[in-house]
């Protein structure tokens, strides 16, 4: 039996534990959870790479702490049916069904999508320089990130066989239409827009932002960033912290490939005052 149809047979052996560990989500696509406070529910967008994981499970603590009710979909079609993603995010009464509650954090989305009634939600966005994403994500995919569904398997034999700057280049088109469509969200005023680069630089300004815009629910000092979180001795790059300091592409990339990074997210890096 060849490699493609063993995975096959170990993902439909994982698909029913798998349904049964997302209950809230699947409660939460049938418009049946609800938070235990009525604050206005909470979504985190953001995008891979961009210290997901770690918002992820501090927002997940703080949130559920006040009462909050959480919700990750993005992993849940991830682990279970990809293809679903992206019917749920074109199909508008379904979102409407399920953005019409409070007291719910949806953490998180790493794709920009259009969600009914925006403006009733906090939303917090937190990006990076996506040159630097995009380096990170072929160390990611190649070397520390499991393989989760056929999708991922396709991109992993894709970084396998391709070098960091081949790689980087093939995936521009995603991320270039992530990070625009990002851009039509920053400005408004319920959307508090944040600098991963200033989150592992200034750790405490970081958290104040936070603090200041998820009023009245109060946060103590380090309970969503701190410093020792960005400690990293050596680059290892089979570990999924592999290197947290702005401007890998630099260190990684070619002159050549850095110009057509560049010139690619040119009218990002511009309106997010990454220099080029």
């Amino acid at each position: 039996m060849n490699e493609t149809l063993l995975r096959l047979r170990f993902f439909a052996k994982g698909m029913a534990r798998r349904f049964l560990r997302f209950e809230p989500e699947r409660a939460a696509l049938r418009g049946r959870l609800h938070g235990e406070t009525t604050e206005p529910s909470v979504i985190f967008f953001t995008v891979h790479k961009a210290g997901s994981t770690l918002l992820s499970l501090r927002f997940t603590s703080f949130f559920r702490k006040h009462g909050y009710a959480m919700v990750d979909l993005c992993t849940f079609f991830a682990h279970t049916i990809p293809a679903q993603r992206e019917r749920f995010f074109a199909d508008e009464k379904w979102k409407k069904k399920v953005f019409s509650g409070r007291g719910i954090c949806y953490c998180l989305f790493r794709y920009p999508f259009e969600i009914p009634d925006f403006d009733k939600h906090k939303v917090i966005l937190v990006l990076r320089d996506p040159r630097d994403v995009l380096v990170s994500h072929y160390f990611s995919t190649r070397y520390s990130h499991a393989a989760i569904n056929m999708e991922f398997v396709a991109l992993k034999q894709k970084a396998d066989r391709m070098d960091v700057d081949e790689y980087v280049q093939e995936i521009v088109p995603d991320f270039k239409d992530r990070y625009e469509g990002f851009l039509e969200m920053i400005g408004k005023p319920n959307v508090l827009f944040l600098r991963y680069e200033d989150m592992v630089t200034a750790p405490e300004q970081f958290e104040q932002r936070l603090r200041e815009f998820l009023a009245p629910l109060p946060v103590n000092p380090g309970e969503i960033v701190r410093a020792a979180d960005f400690e990293v001795e050596t680059e290892d790059p089979t570990a999924h912290k592999r290197n947290v300091a702005a401007g890998d592409h630099v260190r990684k990339l070619k002159p050549e490939t850095i110009g057509v990074l560049n010139q690619r997210f040119g009218r990002v890096l511009d309106a997010l005052d990454y220099q080029r």
